[in-house]
C-alpha cells in the first residue's frame, strides 16, 4: 500500500510544501553540505513558514501533526534539499521541542519556550554526552547540587548537536545516588545563564552545516523551576525514550537521502539508456521495493510513537529499518558501478553523510540486537514470543 494511504491530508500537504520549499530555497544553496556556515537565513524562513514546530501542539504555536508529520517532513527536506546535515539540525530542534518541552515541561515552561522553539526563534539542544565518557549513565559526572531554592550545576558536555547555536540547553546531570545507581535530573539552562560557557564548534568533517560543540558549566546556578521532568529519573524517563524517538524520526532524512540518490541515478540513466541492462533494472526494482518496505516500517514506528498503532515492537522496527538502509545503500552503489556512472559531487556528499550517520548509529543498533537475543534465549515459554 502506498505510504500516502497512511497519511492524513494535512500531512500530505505539509510534505508537498516542504518539498517545494526545499527545491526553491535549500537545493540551490551551493556548497551547503561542505560548509561550516550555518544558514540562519533558511532557518528563519522555515520558521515563518511554520516548519519548526511540527510536533508541537497548536495551542503553543506548533502544527500539532505529531511524530508522523516530523518523519514525513524530514524525508521531504532531504529528498528535495539534498543536505542531510541541515536536516539533522532541524530534526534536533523538533525533538527538543516536541519530545522534551512539550512532553515533560510544566505549563510555565511550555508557555515560556515552546512558541519560540516552534517558530525557530529559539534553537534548543540536549546536553548529555561528556568528554571521555560518551552518554552512558554509569560514567556521567556532571553534577547538580541543591542549594535552597536553586541547583548549582558543574561539569562539561560535548558533542552537542546544535550546541554552538543553541539559545537554550536541556542539561542532564547527576543529582545523587539510589543504591548502586546514579540519580539524574534534567535542567533548562538558557545560553546566557551565568557560569555557562559555550565552547568552540567541533568540525566533524561530515553532516555539515549541522554544528556540534560543547559547553562548560562552572557552578552554573539555575532556579528550582528550571527542573524539567521528574526528579531523579530523568535518564530513564527522558533520555532513553528520546534516543528511540530520534532513531525513528531520523529515518525520514535517511530515506530522503536515498530518494535523492535514486533521482540522480534515474536522471543519469534517463539521458543515456544505452547503459541500462537487465541486471540494473533488476537492482533498481529491488531498491524501489526495499524503499517502499522501509517507508512502511517507519510510518508504523511513528504510529507507535503517536499512539495510533498499538502492540508494535519499536526496537524490532528500528533494527529492521537499519538493516534495510544498509541493503538499499549497497544496491545503489552496485547500480552506480554496473552503469559505470561517475558519481556527482551531490551524490558523493549524500553517500558520505549517510555512511557516517549509519556508523554513528551502528553501535547502538548492535546493543539493541544483543538485548533482543538475550531476551529470546531467556524466554521459558513453549514457543518463541511474538
Amino acid at each position: 500500500m502506498p505510504m500516502n494511504a497512511h497519511l492524513s491530508d494535512e500531512v500530505v500537504r505539509l510534505r508537498d510544501a516542504i518539498l517545494a520549499f526545499s527545491t526553491e530555497k535549500i537545493s540551490p544553496w551551493g556548497g551547503l553540505s561542505t560548509s561550516t556556515y550555518f544558514p540562519h537565513e533558511i532557518w528563519n524562513e522555515m520558521g515563518r513558514q511554520g516548519f519548526h514546530g511540527i510536533a508541537v501542539p497548536r495551542k503553543y504555536g506548533g502544527a500539532g501533526f505529531g511524530y508522523t508529520g516530523v518523519f514525513v517532513a524530514g524525508m521531504a527536506l532531504v529528498e528535495a534539499g539534498n543536505c542531510l546535515g541541515f536536516a539533522l539540525s532541524w530534526l534536533m530542534n523538533q525533538l527538543v521541542a516536541g519530545s522534551l518541552f512539550a512532553t515533560f515541561g510544566s505549563y510555565a515552561q511550555k508557555d515560556r519556550y515552546l512558541e519560540a522553539l516552534a517558530q525557530g526563534k529559539l534553537i534548543g539542544a540536549l546536553a548529555v554526552s561528556e568528554p571521555g565518557h560518551g552518554s552512558h549513565p554509569k560514567y556521567l559526572e556532571t553534577d547538580a547540587r541543591k542549594e535552597r531554592d536553586a541547583y548549582v550545576i558543574s561539569g562539561k558536555k560535548t558533542y552537542i548537536t546544535n550546541g554552538p547555536i543553541a539559545g537554550v540547553y536541556v542539561v542532564v546531570a547527576v543529582s545523587g545516588n539510589r543504591g548502586r545507581e546514579k540519580a539524574f535530573m534534567a535542567f533548562i539552562v538558557p545560553r546566557d545563564t551565568p557560569g555557562l560557557k559555550v565552547g568552540e564548534p567541533l568540525d566533524l568533517g561530515f553532516l555539515r552545516p549541522c554544528p556540534h560543540g560543547g559547553i562548560l558549566l562552572d557552578a552554573c546556578r539555575v532556579p528550582a523551576h528550571a527542573v524539567l521532568g521528574s526528579v531523579g529519573d530523568a535518564y530513564r524517563d527522558m533520555i532513553v525514550p528520546f534516543g528511540e524517538i530520534e532513531d525513528v524520526l531520523m529515518m525520514g532524512p535517511v530515506i530522503g537521502v536515498m530518494r535523492a540518490q535514486l533521482t540522480v541515478i534515474r536522471d543519469f540513466l534517463g539521458r543515456d539508456r544505452s547503459r541500462v541492462t537487465d541486471e540494473i533494472l533488476n537492482r533498481l526494482g529491488t531498491v524501489h521495493s526495499l524503499l517502499h518496505t522501509l517507508e512502511g516500517l517507519a510510518v508504523e514506528a511513528c504510529g507507535n510513537l503517536d499512539g495510533s498503532v498499538k502492540d508494535t515492537g519499536l526496537t524490532e522496527l528500528i533494527i529492521s529499518s537499519r538493516h534495510l538502509v544498509s541493503q538499499i545503500a549497497s544496491e545503489l552503489d552496485r547500480v552506480m558501478s554496473l552503469a559505470k556512472l561517475q558519481p556527482s559531487t551531490k551524490y558523493e556528499l549524500l553517500a558520505r553523510d549517510l555512511s557516517m550517520a549509519a556508523s554513528v548509529a551502528a553501535r547502538i543498533t548492535e546493543i539493541r540486537r544483543k538485548k533482543l537475543g538475550a531476551a529470546l534465549l531467556s524466554y521459558r515459554g513453549d514457543r518463541i514470543p511474538d
